[in-house]
């Protein structure tokens, strides 16, 4: 049975609509359990108002919520028990198998990029979508935004700063060279001339 922790306070309308999404997520297959990851009185007032079935459905409580409209980064850094980071630690600790939020982007990427390692070869996290048609279902990856961009903008700025501090160094060490020898010449001229 495959564990899905799911973000409930992420999305619109949450926690109500995840819950129900939940709930029919649950109906539909039988195969998973959901940890419902967030403020539990909420969800529990959810799921009671739902009438659900509580035998594949937990509750993981975080007390704080990352919203859109935040930077995910300072969202990540001040909201320690956030339901993001949260549900990811609980793949992390082996209380699920996956993550699932439609919270903010950035701060998901940023929550995966920080606690989980990398695959060998993979430089950055990807988004997965699922894509259906009444044939055949698919993921599609790396559909969103991803930290890659700015960490190489940042890391090429950085880069050029650097190139930037050794031209000014080697720069200013060429002009204490020519001092000096300017300083010799006059010195060997004085001498010269006593």
């Amino acid at each position: 049975m495959q564990r899905i922790a799911l973000d409930a306070m992420g999305g619109d309308h949450a926690p109500s609509e995840i819950v129900l999404g939940a709930l029919e997520a649950l109906k539909k297959d039988p195969e998973i359990a959901v940890v419902l990851v967030g403020r539990e009185p909420e969800i529990e007032a959810e799921l009671q108002a739902a009438g659900a079935d509580r035998e594949r459905i937990s509750i993981l409580h975080a007390e704080e919520v990352i919203g859109c409209d935040e930077s995910p980064v300072e969202a990540l850094r001040r909201k320690r028990d956030n339901s993001i980071v949260r549900s990811f630690a609980a793949v992390q600790q082996g209380a699920a198998d996956a993550v699932v939020s439609a919270g903010s982007t950035g701060a998901v990427v940023g929550a995966a990029h920080l606690m989980w390692k990398l695959i060998p070869g993979v430089r950055r996290a990807g988004i997965a979508v699922p894509m259906g048609t009444r044939k055949v279902n698919s993921i599609v990856i790396d559909v969103g935004a991803n930290i890659g961009a700015r960490l190489q903008a940042d890391q090429a700025e950085a880069d050029m700063r650097v190139a930037q501090a050794k031209a000014e160094q080697k720069r200013a060490e060429a002009i204490a060279e020519e001092q000096e020898m300017v300083a010799a010449t006059q010195e060997n001229r004085a001498k010269v001339v006593f």
